[in-house]
């Protein structure tokens, strides 16, 4: 038996129906976690819907309740509920929307622009909320160092890639002075796609998800992971969407503007470019030592072709 679940074009498993509860698979599943929904039928009150998650690891909670604190509602609480069979067991209330891979993948013609820019909008705003200033000194030497030495050690497949990464690395030495007077936000470390999810039709963001290992860095640490709304991976490489000047030019614009709006300067482009790419290299470097038959370094062909936010820009 399937039900409705999501959007219309997708469909969710019945793992189990009664008259008061019914439970149901999720139809988006993570590689180190099983998830399923429980609707509660109450007679004498409103029902409740809730997301049952079972981990192999234990996962750190404190970023979720930072998230919670700073961004209400749109972020759900998690709770710990003890373990399972060797498994740990988390709940939280039933966030409204869709991941946003999933619309895409769930539609057969583009989103319009209109509801692409709502998401970008309602991202900028995220990314950049309660920035705080940097009380104390930061340097991204000691992982700039760790990254080299992975990077010397790998036998890359595209050739001309270790150059560009030893070139960005350089150049972000050469900025660290500069870059260590952005503000800090409470930064989401793999905010990829599936972790937020929109309304389909308006592209409002409804939540954010998955905030384990949230950190305060400087504001613009993650700012790779919007490049999703810009574009999109295929076997050939990185391709970006018609759209993808408009789009992010507004990313741009607007975090500028929320910087201002909290008295910090938003127009100093190049610090932003140099965190954004930092935080491209942490993620993914240390990926080429995990992932195999060269995915690490496909992943990378967006940041050596963009031409917006191209580290070759610094």
């Amino acid at each position: 038996m399937r039900t409705e679940g999501f959007s219309p074009t997708i469909t969710t498993t019945v793992l189990l129906a009664t008259p008061l509860l019914l439970l149901l698979l999720c139809p988006y599943q993570g590689s180190f976690s099983y998830t399923c929904f429980a609707d509660h039928h109450n007679p004498t009150s409103a029902d409740e819907h809730t997301v049952i998650q079972f981990r192999h690891g234990q996962v750190d909670l404190w970023g979720n309740g930072q998230a919670r604190q700073l961004h209400g509602s749109i972020v759900p609480l998690v709770i710990f509920r003890g373990t399972y069979e060797g498994l740990y067991v988390y709940t939280s209330s039933l966030a409204l929307g869709i991941p946003y891979s999933g619309l895409l993948m769930a539609i057969k013609e583009p989103l319009s622009l209109d509801p692409r820019l709502r998401t970008v909008d309602d991202l900028a705003k995220a990314l950049t909320y309660k920035a705080q200033v940097l009380t104390q000194q930061s340097s991204a030497n000691t992982s700039l160092s760790h990254m080299k030495l992975i990077v010397d050690c790998f036998e890359f497949q595209i050739q001309d890639l270790k150059r560009h990464i030893i070139t960005c690395i350089l150049k972000i030495e050469q900025q660290d002075a500069h870059i260590s007077k952005l503000p800090i936000v409470l930064t989401h470390m793999d905010m990829t796609s599936f972790k937020y999810l929109v309304d389909a039709a308006s592209g409002q963001v409804t939540a954010i998800l998955d905030w384990d290992g949230a950190e305060y860095l400087p504001v613009g640490r993650n700012f790779h992971f919007v490049e999703h709304l810009f574009g999109y991976m295929t076997r050939d490489g990185w391709e970006d969407s018609e759209d993808r000047e408009v789009l992010g030019s507004f990313f741009h614009q607007r975090v500028c503007q929320h910087l201002v709006s909290q008295g910090f300067d938003g127009s100093d482009f190049t610090a932003l470019e140099c965190e954004k790419t930092l935080g491209t290299l942490i993620y993914y470097v240390p990926k080429l030592l995990e992932w195999k038959e060269g995915r690490a370094e496909n992943s990378f062909s967006w940041e050596r072709d963009d031409q917006n936010w191209s580290p070759a820009r610094i």
